[in-house]
């Protein structure tokens, strides 16, 4: 029984350009099966994949080194291979296949994604994969009779050999530029290789949901869902007085409805640069503003703590570790939510951030945070803040990020082990640590909705993920111990910290590390910014 049009295969590097291509493809139609979305609560992991494969039409294959080196994927598309499941390679870096990729996919011709935008390359998936789901419509057998059917499926005769077939027998070679020729016989996989010449869609904006995982199951006591809240005033909260092993209990919020109106909280002092004599005179929580349109600012305390988490949390990783003691020596300002679509358009009216405007996604502005800015996006949004200010605005560095979001707590959590959607914005569907499922509101909500941690910051665990500073390293071997930025390893990529709304739970965990191309700019994507005191 087919299920599912397409099973997308990825690497969990590569999770944002997977949930992209699946966010494309179902725009248009086409089923998709993605892990971790669509592994049932409970289910078996491995064996949710296989009925996946089983059951689906095709399988999408997202290339790239890290496919390349994972035994998850070779397998995968081992049983593809074996159920005769169509594989269509997606390939998103300038390599060729190893190992028994190179015995499966090797002769292949493959449609490529390495250059940008990717909103291109996709739409080429989409009329790549579209003839897949059109199999037993109108009496069509198979690829080639629906394209025989269909006029959307026709292509020019220079491009009849768009499809090719693998068998056991056939040679393994380098990576083919040429398509071979069309054939009818029994067949392993059916690997389409280039747009069928359908007319183009409308655009859809990239989704970056977020790094694929497997949670480690863990004991826990549900947390039942209720309706999200939004908090106008944070409420007293003293500091934790041993900041790494403080716990924190959360206050229960009265409920009001999401989309209540907010009222902004108001900064203490004028909204003028700081004087010397203020800035000495700041305390841990006090708050301020150098301009009307500036970030509310918080000051947090120095301290140390214990950055990654250990091998025994629920959805631990690899990239976590080694675990490593942390000193914040000084107390620093932190933005006390993301900045937000009001202060990025005041920038913009300034004659700032290049002039970029970008999208909401017809969810609204105002008091939702910023989306769809790339890294180097904030970098020039925190450039025109320091000269309008006067002051050295920044990216919070990625131990910042982790240490402002625990505020004294070793859970992974602020509040404590688990998690729902009455305490953050994130994808209900899924659970974490024996939570219970809750909303999925599919959007942003505002910047000041559910009660801050106790150091005064707003929605540190989801909505949007936050760019820092940091280059990407695959672990914690050689960071810097002081709380200064990690500006060594692939800049070509850099870390997201904090999950969003598009997130599994386990994603919007303290110690969980993104990362992504600098370029890439996504509905689950913002900053916030720091301050140097």
């Amino acid at each position: 029984m087919i299920n599912f049009d397409v099973f997308i295969s990825y690497a969990s590097q590569d999770k944002a350009t997977a949930d992209a291509a699946c966010a494309k493809l179902e725009a248009d139609g086409i089923r998709c099966w993605i892990a971790p979305r669509d592994v049932p609560p409970g289910a078996e992991w491995a064996g949710a994949i296989v009925d996946a494969i089983d059951n689906c039409r095709a399988m999408v294959l997202i290339f790239s080194s890290s496919a390349n080196g994972s035994k998850q994927i070779h397998r995968e598309v081992q049983r593809a291979f074996d159920r005769e499941v169509p594989v269509v390679p997606f390939r998103i870096e300038n390599i060729a296949p190893e190992k028994s990729l190179a015995y499966y996919m090797g002769p292949v011709h493959w449609l490529d994604a390495l250059t940008l935008p990717l909103e291109r390359h996709l739409q080429k998936l989409v009329v790549s994969v579209k003839p897949f789901t059109q199999i037993n419509a109108g009496g069509a057998k198979s690829v080639e009779e629906v394209g025989a059917k269909g006029a959307e499926a026709r292509r020019p005769a220079e491009q009849e050999s768009a499809f090719t077939t693998i068998k056991r027998s056939d040679t393994v070679g380098a990576l083919d530029k040429q398509p071979p020729k069309a054939t009818r016989s029994s067949t392993r996989a059916l690997l389409p290789v280039a747009a069928l010449g359908a007319a183009l869609l409308g655009s859809v904006g990239i989704w970056f949901a977020d790094m694929y995982r497997i949670p480690v199951p863990a004991a826990s006591t549900p947390v039942q869902p209720s309706q999200t809240i939004v908090a106008t005033e944070p409420p007293p909260v003293s500091p934790p007085s041993a900041p790494a092993q403080a716990t924190v209990t959360p206050i229960s919020p009265p409920p009001v409805p999401a989309q209540a109106a907010v009222t902004p909280v108001q900064a203490s002092g004028s909204v003028t640069p700081l004087s010397p004599e203020r800035e000495r005179a700041l305390k841990p929580k006090d708050t301020f503003k150098e301009c009307d349109k500036c970030p509310e600012m918080i000051v947090v305390p120095p301290g140390s703590f214990t950055m990654g988490s250990p091998e025994g949390e629920p959805g631990h990783m690899a990239t976590e570790i080694p675990q490593h003691k942390v000193t914040i020596a000084k107390p620093f300002a932190v933005g006390r939510y993301a900045v937000t679509i009001d202060e990025w358009d005041a920038c913009v009216a300034d004659g700032g951030c290049n002039g970029y405007t970008p999208s909401d996604q017809g969810w609204g502005r105002g008091q939702r945070p910023v989306i769809n800015v790339s890294w180097d996006n904030s970098k020039a949004y925190v450039a025109w803040l320091s000269k309008k200010a006067g002051k050295t605005y920044r990216l919070l560095s990625e131990a910042e990020r982790e240490y402002v979001t625990r505020a004294g707590t070793t859970t992974p959590f602020w509040w404590g082990g688990s998690i729902s959607t009455r305490q953050a914005n994130y994808n209900g569907t899924s659970t974490y640590a024996g939570g219970s499922t809750g909303d999925y509101q599919q959007k942003t909500l505002l910047v000041n909705a559910f009660e801050p941690n106790p150091w005064g910051l707003y929605q540190v665990h989801g909505n949007v993920w936050d760019w820092v500073e940091d280059c990407q390293d695959e672990n914690y071997s050689g960071a810097p111990s002081d709380g200064t930025a990690w500006t060594s390893g692939d800049c070509s990529r850099h870390v997201v910290r904090g999950g969003s709304w598009h997130s599994s739970p386990q994603l919007l965990r303290s110690a969980e590390r993104g990362k992504l191309a600098t370029e890439v700019q996504s509905s689950g994507i913002g900053f916030r910014v720091a301050r140097t005191l």
